[in-house]
C-alpha cells in the first residue's frame, strides 16, 4: 500500500539513546507549533496502548479549525507490516505524525515499514569534543564564555549525563552573570557539594603540597556541617591511594598501566601520580602507620572523638593533612 507524498513528508521518527536531546527536540517542536497554531491541535499518544482503529481516529481526519495538527506517539506501536502501512497511508496530509522511540525493535514488521517511509531524526549520546561544544553553547546562549579547564572539571566530577550538565551549566550562568566561567566557579558551585567533588579537591590540594589551603578548605567543610568522622575516613583512603600508586611506580610499572589497573577518578589519579613522581615512600608509610594507630585509638576510646566531643578528632585531622602534604613532597 503506497503512502501519498504529501502525507509521507509529515511522518517523522525521533530515535537514539540521548533521552535529553529527544526531550529537548520534542519541546522545540511543540513550541514552534504553538507559535503558529495552538495547543488544541496538539496531541500526545502512548504507542503501547494504541490500536490501529484508535490511531486512525486521531490522525485520519483533518485538523480542527487549523491548518495543521501535531501528534506525538511515544513508543512505536507493535503493528504488523500491513497495519503500519494502513495507518501511514490513511493519515491525513495535514497531520504531522511524530513517532518517538529511543531504541526501536527493527525486527518488527511495523517498525521496518516506519523506518523506510519516515524522516528519521537521530539523537546519539554526545561524547568528547561534541559534548564540550554543546556545553559551550549553553553558556554562549547566556552571553558567557567558559574555560576549557572548567569544561573538563565539570565532566570529570559530574559525568556526561547531558541533563545533569545542562542544569549545572544553567546554575553557573546565573551565578557568574557576565564574563567567563572558570574552573574556580565550577568548583565553588557545581562540584563542592558532591562527595566526589570533596575528594577531588582535597586530593588536588594535598597532592599538590598546598597544606594551608587544604586546611582552609577542610575547616570550610566543617563549618558547613561536614561530618568529621567522614572527613577522617576520606583522608585515610586518600593516604592509602597515594601510597598504593607510589609503590606501583617505584616497582617500575608505567603510569599508563597504573591508570588502567587502579580504580580512581581521573583528577584523583593525577594527584596520586604527582605525589608518586617525587615522594619518599618510606615517609608515606610512616604517616600511614601513625594514622592507623590514631584510627585504632579513636575506635578503642583512647581519644575523645565522639559526635558530642569531636575536638581530638579535629586536631588529628589537621595533623594528618600536614603530615600527608609533607610526606607527599620531594625528598630533602
Amino acid at each position: 500500500m503506497s503512502v501519498p507524498a504529501a502525507t509521507a513528508k509529515n511522518i517523522v521518527c525521533f530515535t537514539g539513546e540521548n533521552s535529553f536531546a529527544l526531550c529537548e527536540e520534542q519541546r522545540r517542536w511543540r513550541e514552534r507549533f504553538r507559535e503558529k497554531y495552538d495547543d488544541h491541535n496538539f496531541l500526545v499518544l502512548e504507542g503501547a496502548e494504541l490500536t490501529v482503529r484508535a490511531l486512525l481516529d486521531e490522525v485520519g481526519v483533518s485538523p480542527f479549525l487549523a491548518e495543521r495538527r501535531l501528534v506525538f506517539i511515544r513508543g512505536i506501536p507493535r503493528f504488523s507490516k500491513e497495519e503500519m502501512e494502513t495507518v501511514l497511508a490513511h493519515s491525513h496530509h495535514d497531520v504531522i505524525l511524530v513517532f518517538i522511540a529511543g531504541a526501536p525493535d527493527r525486527r518488527l514488521g511495523g517498525v521496518k515499514v516506519l523506518m523506510k517511509l519516515a524522516t528519521i531524526r537521530q539523537f546519539p549520546l554526545l561524547r568528547g569534543v561534541k559534548l564540550m561544544e554543546w556545553m559551550r553553547t549553553i553558556s554562549a546562549d547566556a552571553g558567557l564564555k567558559i574555560e576549557e579547564d572548567a569544561l573538563r572539571a565539570l565532566v570529570e566530577c559530574i559525568g556526561e549525563d547531558q541533563e545533569v550538565l545542562y542544569h549545572e551549566l544553567k546554575k553557573l550562568n546565573l551565578f557568574v552573570g557576565t564574563g567567563t566561567i572558570s574552573r574556580h566557579h565550577v568548583w565553588t558551585l557545581a562540584v563542592a557539594n558532591s562527595d566526589e567533588g570533596m575528594i577531588w579537591h582535597l586530593g588536588e590540594l594535598i597532592g599538590g603540597r598546598d597544606p594551608h589551603n587544604a586546611l582552609v578548605y577542610i575547616h570550610e567543610l566543617l563549618e558547613r556541617g561536614e561530618d568529621p568522622f567522614r572527613l577522617w575516613n576520606t583522608l585515610l583512603w586518600m593516604l592509602r591511594s597515594f601510597l598504593q600508586v607510589s609503590m606501583l611506580r617505584a616497582e617500575g610499572i608505567c603510569e599508563r598501566e597504573i591508570i588502567r589497573h587502579v580504580v580512581l577518578r581521573p583528577q584523583m589519579m593525577q594527584a596520586c601520580l604527582t605525589v608518586a613522581r617525587s615522594t619518599n615512600i618510606l615517609r608515606l608509610r610512616e604517616v600511614l602507620r601513625h594514622a592507623l594507630d590514631a584510627d585504632r585509638n579513636i575506635k578503642t576510646g583512647e581519644y575523645r572523638a565522639s559526635e558530642t566531643e569531636p575536638g581530638e578528632r579535629l586536631a588529628l585531622i589537621d595533623q594528618l593533612v600536614l603530615r600527608i602534604a609533607e610526606a607527599a613532597g620531594p625528598s630533602p
